[in-house]
């Protein structure tokens, strides 16, 4: 599969050879428009890049909801918990559209990262771009909502 096709932040970050690396060990996966995909808590054995679609990644609110807090898509890393301890889901995952992702075994990621200092550097630099990008974002959320209170 080529990378080419590919864009959004988590993808663009990766050199290229850390890119192709992923996608070589990635497997194409199809969720349905509304198709829960995770739940939070649960074991995440693989992470998950968004090849097209979208993915909202929802928070549990009282009682018994749940709100979107992020809204992903083509290119777009989520399920990155299965890069950290405890590898456990910190969200829970659903389609919004008809979407193709490429689920990458959490396992292997790791393995190849102890093997490969340039591609573990490479990837957890991307990762930690993200998701640095998404507490700025989380911190603007709460400013706004604590605004209006």
């Amino acid at each position: 599969m080529s990378t080419e096709s590919w864009s959004g932040t988590f993808f663009e970050i990766l050199s290229d050879e850390t890119r192709q690396t992923l996608t070589a060990m990635a497997e194409p996966r199809r969720f349905h428009a509304g198709e829960l995909i995770f739940i939070s808590g649960e074991n995440c054995p693989h992470m998950f890049i968004i090849r097209s679609g979208r993915v909202a990644i929802q928070s549990a609110t009282p009682p018994q909801s749940c709100t979107t807090i992020l809204d992903l898509g083509p290119g777009d890393l989520f399920s990155w918990s299965a890069l950290v301890i405890p590898y456990l889901e910190t969200a829970t995952a659903r389609a919004v559209d008809d979407t193709e992702v490429l689920a990458v075994d959490a396992e292997a990621v790791l393995a190849r990262c102890e093997n490969d200092a340039r591609f573990g550097y490479d990837l957890y630099h991307a990762l930690t771009s993200v998701l640095a990008e998404r507490l700025r974002a989380t911190r603007l959320q709460l400013v706004d909502v604590y605004a209006h209170a």
